[in-house]
């Protein structure tokens, strides 16, 4: 196992040769390089290099100052990150989330985090129908059971008179464009009325609840997120089931007339292309003279990317000419939807269970393995619950030991975490306030996971 430290924080992610590569620190107890519960009342604790951020980029700095604040009863005693999500009525809230800068992770990376779930939690599973007839009250309202024409029900729960718009949402997910799509029916089951549907949209309805980036953020990295979902076969309304996504930006490669060589080409750079098209510099292989990029505008332009073009570098002012362009863009590692895990008896694991799980604090805890090699699909994922307030047994709800993360050979591995992020559409209409506390970090395994399960 390896502890990579960057070199002042890669000079805004350019220093990558800088790294300074050194055996990993014993952990700190009996697993973990880096625990904070909060007692201090801020978010001010720093251990192994590893601290609160204001971002989860490359340039983040210290963050001692999100809103920390006492648990509501009965978790007397505890303090926590209170992260609120902004209510609305069926599109996505304003998120809030807390950055944990990792200083680098290629050895299995271990959190532990617990949250305390809001009292009034319930995973809304939405969709957005157009009717043809304005839905006004007695002969629409909120609550109202609705049937599609393959015979779904569902709830209406919310309604925009002015622009005819009724917003329902599913017992599950379980449901097609032939039960709501344009053309067909709604029928009011509990007023007897009924409309044509001209149109019918699903908002995002997923949580984010652990996301680990590599690189910097979004297009310019790669995140996996451990997703809270309602999920298309769910059968229980209002739960939330894992669901693992890779996302970020996509490698593109171009191949040089040069080897681009250090100081002139370098990962974190950006070039231009024949016109005015911009690229990132992911990394670079000399012996086959090319470069991975992220090409955020007009990859396929011939007269931007194309053979015999010449592109600039922007940062050096080096120069070189294009030999080949690969337009097609080229991930590390699977880029895949992974959803929920079964129980051994064919029932559902849940990540949060309103019956069980409001207004409780829930313990998880996540594995993460990066693959062994770029385009690899040997990557793991793992996520377990554990019910603190109730004394609970902790259950692994989550395995994929195939084809997740992402993988760059010149980056030195996870560079952040965050907990919290985007409700999506399957929020709350009210802010609801979730409690962050008890936050773990370790390459190592902690003692009470079951040795089955790993």
């Amino acid at each position: 196992m390896v502890w990579v430290i960057p070199d002042a924080k890669l000079e805004a992610n350019r220093s990558i040769t800088g790294l300074l590569a050194a055996e990993a620190p014993p952990p700190s107890g009996d697993w973990w390089l880096f625990h904070d519960d909060f007692s201090s009342g801020d978010s001010s604790h720093a251990e192994n290099g590893i601290y609160w951020a204001n971002g989860n980029g490359v340039a983040a700095s210290q963050k001692t100052d999100y809103v920390v604040e006492a648990l509501p009863a009965p978790h007397a005693g505890l303090n926590g990150i209170k992260l609120t999500q902004q209510g609305t009525n069926y599109t996505n809230g304003s998120p809030q989330q807390a950055n944990l800068w990792l200083n680098g992770f290629r050895a299995p990376l271990w959190v532990r985090w617990s949250v305390r779930i809001p009292s009034d939690y319930y995973h809304r599973n939405l969709a957005v129908l157009i009717i043809d007839a304005a839905p006004s009250a007695p002969n629409w309202n909120i609550g109202d059971t609705v049937q599609g024409d393959a015979g779904t029900t569902a709830t209406i729960y919310h309604i925009d008179e002015g622009a005819n718009r009724v917003v329902i949402d599913r017992p599950s997910a379980l449901y097609s464009s032939a039960d709501f799509g344009s053309g067909h029916t709604l029928q009011n089951l509990t007023t007897a009325q009924s409309a044509g549907i001209t149109s019918y949209s699903t908002p995002g309805n997923n949580h984010k609840w652990l996301t680990a980036w590599e690189r910097e953020y979004s297009q310019h990295g790669f995140g996996l997120e451990v997703n809270a979902d309602p999920y298309q076969d769910n059968p229980v309304a209002g739960t939330s089931i894992v669901k693992c996504h890779q996302t970020g930006g996509s490698y593109r490669s171009i191949t040089l007339d040069i080897a681009p060589d250090a100081p002139d080409w370098n990962p974190g750079d950006t070039i231009q292309g024949g016109v005015d098209a911009t690229a990132f510099v992911r990394y670079v292989d000399t012996e086959t003279s090319t470069i991975w990029v992220d090409v955020m505008q007009s990859p396929t332009d011939a007269a931007e990317w194309g053979v015999g073009v010449t592109i600039t570098n922007l940062d050096t002012a080096a120069t070189a000419d294009v030999v080949s362009n690969n337009a097609a863009a080229q991930y590390a590692g699977a880029n895949t939807d992974q959803s929920h895990r079964n129980n051994s008896d064919g029932s559902f694991a849940y990540l949060i269970d309103p019956s069980t799980d409001a207004g409780k604090l829930i313990e998880y805890t996540a594995c993460i393995q990066e693959a062994s090699a770029l385009g690899a699909s040997d990557g793991v994922v793992k996520v377990w619950k554990k019910n603190v307030t109730d004394g609970g047994a902790i259950e692994l709800v989550y395995s994929n030991d195939t084809q997740i993360v992402s993988f760059d050979p010149q980056w030195p591995g996870l560079t952040s975490i965050y907990f919290g992020g985007a409700k999506n559409g399957g929020g709350a209409k009210v802010d609801q306030d979730y409690y962050l506390t008890e936050v773990f970090v370790g390459i190592q395994a902690p003692s009470d996971i079951p040795p089955g399960d790993l």
